[in-house]
């Protein structure tokens, strides 16, 4: 199988293991997700928004 074709179909099954999802909020999700958003308020500063 090519690359590109390999590329492809793995991006179909991210896309169809995604979209055959019917809840994406648990509570597991959540108490990950919350530090995680903690953690890049803390660390944002406005020099960060300018990557160029």
């Amino acid at each position: 199988m090519h690359n590109s074709q390999y590329e492809q179909q793995y991006k179909k099954q991210v896309i169809d293991f995604f979209n055959s999802r019917t809840s994406y909020d648990n509570d597991y999700t959540i108490r990950r997700a919350l530090p995680l958003l903690e953690y890049a308020r803390v660390n944002a500063t406005p020099d960060s928004e300018d990557c160029g």
